[in-house]
């Protein structure tokens, strides 16, 4: 048991988690991981089943809720370039209702997938499982809260925990992944145009400061030199996009906790959970993209993805949003 723990311990130490983060003292249950390692396994066998499964305490870690706020809160102003930063705050003296989407929120604790953390660990609220050991649940809805309720957290955080980050892509103003950056400033400024000076100073500060981009999944970002010289990132798009096919991975996974829990527990546990996670995936409104009539699969079907299934691997790899640069061209189009 000691030699075990002291391997576990150390390699806890490779995610480098930054000291800001605190540890919680306590865990996921290991029959949830093992759980949520099943259902994505079953859902895509094809991908999770060549993956190393997640394992508790090194990708998966409890943290507690105000380090998580604090940690955010901070990261989310260091990781933005100033000249954004500026120009933002300078709007906002004029309109504060108008930089509401464009700045940094204030943050709020969240389970989150941080890929600037090495391991890409999956950072999971201490609050997530107080609430449901302090709870006033009947003791079969806590241990399903606590095996399906966290593991689908889990199941959608474990989709972005596989995705390959691909970093230091060199670009220039006439490059499509250049132009695609920017996509989502430039439909909010077709709706503000308070906005457009501002994204035409981000355009011309990037194009003259050794811009690249950065690929996550669907998720791009544009860096430049920052005035002291770092690198940040300027602008960015395809967050929704990102999120939502995550969200149709993890439903897919979700119906695997379900047939868990139609074996494990009694019919009304089963069904409340089912009624749950239809009713949660419906109200994010990622349940449009389930037919290829819908914004995302439409969209993937351009690019030459018919099924969720082929766009797996590329979404993981991070190849969708080179696909898209490549029909730039012939149409502009990132959701």
């Amino acid at each position: 048991m000691g030699k075990e723990k002291k391997n576990r311990s150390h390699e806890l130490t490779k995610t480098n988690l930054p000291p800001a983060l605190e540890i919680s003292p306590f865990l996921v249950r290991s029959q949830t991981i093992r759980l949520v390692n099943q259902a994505l396994s079953e859902s895509f066998p094809d991908f999770f089943r060549q993956v190393k499964p997640l394992r508790n305490e090194i990708d998966v870690i409890v943290v507690r809720d105000r380090s998580s706020i604090d940690y955010y809160r901070s990261e989310m102003v260091r990781k933005v370039h100033s000249l954004r930063l500026d120009l933002l705050d300078n709007l906002s003296k004029e309109d504060p209702k108008a930089v509401t989407q464009f700045s940094s929120k204030e943050a709020e604790p969240f389970n989150v997938t941080d890929r600037d953390i090495p391991g890409n660990p999956i950072l999971i609220l201490e609050s997530e499982i107080t609430d449901v050991k302090n709870g006033n649940f009947p003791e079969e809805y806590k241990r399903a809260l606590l095996e399906l309720g966290i593991g689908r957290v889990l199941a959608h955080e474990g989709a972005h925990h596989y995705v390959k980050e691909i970093k230091d892509i060199p670009v220039d103003p006439s490059d499509p992944l250049f132009r695609m950056t920017f996509s989502f400033d430039r439909m909010q400024a077709r709706s503000n145009q308070r906005f457009t000076p501002i994204i035409e100073e981000l355009e011309r500060f990037a194009s003259a400061n050794n811009p690249s981009v950065k690929i996550n999944a669907t998720k791009i970002s544009l860096y430049c030199d920052d005035i002291n010289g770092e690198r940040k990132a300027i602008t960015g798009s395809g967050y929704d996009l990102e999120e939502s096919i995550v969200e149709l991975i993890t439903h897919r996974a979700s119906n695997i906790l379900i047939k868990y829990a139609e074996g494990s527990f009694s019919p009304g546990v089963a069904t409340t959970f089912k009624n749950l996670f239809d009713n949660s995936f419906k109200s994010m409104d990622h349940y449009r993209m389930v037919n290829l009539t819908s914004v995302g699969l439409r969209y993937l079907s351009m690019l030459g993805i018919r099924t969720l299934e082929e766009a797996v691997d590329p979404f993981m790899s991070g190849e969708i949003p080179l696909l898209h640069s490549r029909l730039l061209g012939k149409q502009e189009y990132m959701p």
